[in-house]
């Protein structure tokens, strides 16, 4: 299992790279057709927040994720979004019955010494429940009826230049047939959102209303999909952008039932981190690819289209998108002080893992050749530890 985990790890760092190689080949591609992205000033911008934390049973629905949303709707207030513009909808809202699993911190600073064995389940604090509050603040149920109810409302309510910030923290599962259309999981049994329902939601909502989604449950990639007002759609809608803390078939890390943690780990708490410090939501997620240490792989849903226009030529031309990839950046690097904030970020990605810092994907094909052999080291490292 180590040794899997590890494999995992590496993994995750090869697609953080990637992610940004491509980004880089894509904004020379951009430059050389004159594209430019648009820019609201503050003043011109409303901005509203929709938070979802379905938790699906009082089992499963973790402390954490309730740190995660009493976290980002103080970041909201802080930046003066009003508290009648944030809505909660967090697993069965007001109901006082406990919907929450706690666990107190483990007082034992060596404790982590029985990890993965039989004494620890024995041993370690009791998961408890208790009702979920976030201060100063009215939570909602989150089903698939109330999700409806909102949007409906929001329709009628939200207008040109308005920005709609859609937050969640959840618990993901993968659609195994279409993981374009993955799910997330809402309150109560066979409540949930997939992809296409989520669309369906966003399109009753005027085209002019700009949608920023920020999502970090398991296989939240799949929701990067929702550039496009329908499936199978070439051109994506203009008003629509999106943060995800890993792709669409991979799990996300950071749930756990602890009341506090010395180090919360996760896409969320280190994108909140850098919102924290100021800077832009891209200037947060290019620090989450150095700061977030857990396997999560960030991405953008501007990653997911540029990257599929790179398939898309790529299988034209009848090469692999890494060959094309490779194609632009050795252009790209004949002009490298053009580049210097993208090399600059994958030399730092190199340092916090303690990998190198490729400049084309080939290099990382050849590294990846290794990560069977690292496998089979951290087993026998997992075995001598036992």
């Amino acid at each position: 299992m180590l040794g899997f985990v590890g494999m995992i790890f590496i993994e995750s760092i090869r697609s953080r790279i990637f992610r940004v190689s491509v980004f880089s080949t894509c904004l020379l591609m951009a430059s050389m057709i004159g594209f430019a992205p648009v820019v609201l000033a503050a003043d011109e911008v409303r901005t509203h927040a929709l938070l979802i934390n379905g938790g699906g049973n009082r089992r499963i629905n973790y402390q954490s994720h309730l740190l995660h949303v009493n976290r980002i709707y103080s970041l909201l207030g802080e930046a003066g979004v009003p508290a009648n513009q944030i809505s909660i909808l967090s697993a069965d809202g007001s109901d006082p019955a406990p919907d929450l699993a706690t666990r107190e911190v483990q007082k034992e600073s060596n404790f982590w010494m029985l990890s993965g064995t039989r004494l620890a389940k024995t041993l370690r604090p009791p998961i408890t429940y208790t009702n979920s509050e976030v201060p100063g603040a009215q939570l909602q149920a989150a089903t698939r009826e109330n999700l409806r109810l909102w949007f409906e409302n929001a329709a009628a309510s939200l207008v040109s230049g308005d920005t709609l910030l859609i937050y969640v923290t959840d618990h993901g599962t993968r659609n195994k047939e279409d993981s374009s259309n993955n799910q997330i999981v809402l309150w109560g049994e066979d409540e949930n959102l997939n992809v296409e329902d989520l669309r369906e939601l966003i399109n009753l909502l005027q085209p002019s209303v700009r949608v920023i989604t920020l999502m970090s449950q398991c296989y939240s990639g799949s929701f990067s999909n929702l550039i496009y007002t329908k499936s199978g759609d070439d051109l994506p809608r203009v008003n629509l952008g999106g943060f995800y803390s890993s792709t669409a078939d991979r799990p996300a890390y950071g749930c756990y039932p602890e009341n506090l943690d010395k180090y919360p780990v996760g896409h969320s708490f280190r994108f909140f981190d850098a919102l924290e410090s100021g800077g832009s939501l891209s200037d947060a997620h290019r620090e989450v690819l150095v700061t977030d240490r857990t396997p999560d792989v960030p991405l953008r849903a501007s990653d997911r289209y540029l990257e599929s226009i790179l398939n898309s030529r790529a299988a034209a031309l009848g090469i692999e998108p890494d060959d094309l990839v490779d194609q632009w950046l050795q252009r790209a690097w004949k002009n490298k002080q053009d580049w210097e904030p993208d090399i600059r970020l994958l030399d730092r990605m190199g340092e916090a893992f303690g990998y190198f810092s490729p400049r084309f994907l080939s290099e990382l094909s050849l590294h990846s050749d290794t990560l069977d052999a690292v496998g089979k080291q951290l087993e026998s490292y997992k075995t001598a530890w036992r």
